[in-house]
């Protein structure tokens, strides 16, 4: 994403801040669904953050919430709780490469080795 708004940094920037301010309620509110055995609400919310993720080409932000609709769809809770702790490490993970990257101008979101 960084590469495509390389001539528009603070747009660039915007999206991180916002993306930053929203993941915690979002988050919350997928564990809160999830002690209400409300997997529909768990589902949509994953949906939604991966869009954003998308949006920023934060991919392993965007492939664990994928793992969280098809556990989702499978029912499977524990699994989700595992996927949940696994989100919350990657989105600490990103926004440290984003702030990383607008200051070095690095790529983004480069996958672990």
């Amino acid at each position: 994403m960084h590469n495509r708004l390389d001539e528009d940094l603070s747009f660039y920037q915007e999206m991180i801040t916002l993306f930053e301010r929203d993941f915690p309620a979002k988050f919350a509110g997928i564990q809160e669904a999830l002690s209400g055995e409300d997997l529909s609400n768990v589902g949509h919310i994953a949906h939604a953050l991966k869009g954003a993720a998308a949006n920023l080409e934060a991919g392993r932000i965007q492939r664990t919430t994928q793992r969280i609709e098809r556990a989702v769809a499978e029912r499977d809770d524990k699994r989700i709780k595992n996927l949940l702790d696994e989100l919350s490490l990657e989105f600490e993970r990103f926004i440290a490469e984003a702030r990383r990257s607008m200051e070095e101008s690095a790529p983004l979101d480069t996958p672990s080795t």
